[in-house]
């Protein structure tokens, strides 16, 4: 019984049908303070994923005993995953019998109603993230699309989440150099903010305190092929081992 009660996160790289039927229980209730999602495009084309969840669980809401993280492919490892509840190690994280990904099982360290808890989760080397580049302005790239995870409206209650969205480029890209397609239904700037990373890293962030965390927001880069060389496979519809780099400019 104990995988009655949960709670479901959907993730996708471009469009996630939300299997809202997999929700049984339905006393959970939670709004989301912060939410931070970072991405992390690797040498190799693979991914890297962050993710900072701060949870106020309702005063009559069911205890958040699970949480569900949907990741965009199958080509992930469980050992490849780690997780903490309020700084303490995640006690379980197992395959998810609800969504394609895993199961953070909260256990003794459950947000009990009325209480704040802080979820944060890294996933890494997640494969076949990457598309092949469908406009005509541009030859040898690929397609980054990403919609972080969303919740059911049914549960999520939030309304001004502070939320930020950050991708970051591979290694050895410029610091003038990169492409970034303006965010679908993002109640933000459609403009990011491009910096540096401490390691010297392109990244672009989007932020906001008007979104919330059912709604549905995409965001994508295009690397192209000129730099570090991707392993094959890593793609899931590229062709194998191709290079990557940015190019200055932004597409809509």
């Amino acid at each position: 019984m104990k995988k009655i009660k949960r709670i479901l996160i959907f993730l996708s790289l471009v469009l996630l049908l939300v299997p809202m039927g997999a929700v049984q229980a339905q006393d959970y209730r939670f709004s989301l303070n912060i939410y931070e999602v970072e991405t992390y495009l690797e040498a190799d084309g693979t991914l890297t994923l962050y993710y900072y969840m701060e949870f106020q669980n309702d005063p009559g809401g069911h205890a958040i005993d699970y949480v569900d993280l949907g990741l965009p492919t199958t080509q992930y490892k469980l050992s490849n995953i780690t997780a903490e509840i309020n700084g303490n190690k995640m006690p379980e994280v197992n395959d998810s019998a609800y969504v394609q990904g895993a199961e953070l099982a909260l256990g003794k360290y459950a947000i009990k109603p009325g209480e704040t808890g802080v979820v944060t989760a890294w996933v890494y080397g997640v494969e076949g993230v990457l598309s092949e580049y469908d406009r005509e302005d541009r030859t040898d790239y690929a397609n980054f699309l990403f919609t972080p995870n969303f919740f059911g409206a049914q549960y999520d209650r939030s309304k001004n989440t502070q939320y930020r969205m950050t991708i970051i480029l591979p290694p050895a890209v410029g610091a003038d150099e990169g492409v970034w397609y303006q965010p679908k239904t993002w109640p933000g700037s459609s403009e990011p903010e491009a910096t540096l990373t401490t390691d010297g890293r392109v990244n672009y962030s989007w932020y906001t305190t008007n979104a919330d965390v059912h709604s549905q927001y995409t965001f994508g880069a295009a690397p192209s092929r000129d730099r570090s060389v991707l392993k094959s496979g890593n793609c899931s519809t590229c062709r194998p081992a191709f290079l990557l780099k940015a190019r200055a400019s932004s597409a809509v």
